[in-house]
């Protein structure tokens, strides 16, 4: 709560934090659970893949130069068809 003069007030009904943890010098790292790393892994792992993929989607065309074009008319019909 904040009191009108803008100090705090702790409320004492809250639970003081554990410090059984601090006691017996358990890192946060031997908590953390195996499945927050396979997700954590997983993430880092389709974030870069999509990075790379995003990479090379745009960098290699620009290198060798490609450009894409549409054929509005049916003037290469049968060979490229209208729109591709």
């Amino acid at each position: 709560m904040i009191s009108g003069r803008g100090t705090h007030h702790v409320d004492e009904a809250q639970p003081s934090p554990d410090t059984d943890d601090v006691e017996h010098g358990v890192d946060d790292d031997e908590k953390t659970p195996l499945l927050w790393w396979v997700k954590t892994i997983a993430s880092w792992t389709l974030l870069a893949a999509a990075v790379a993929l995003l990479a090379a989607l745009v960098v290699v065309p620009r290198l060798t130069g490609s450009t894409a074009y549409t054929v509005l008319t049916g003037s290469m019909e049968p060979t490229s068809p209208r729109g591709r």
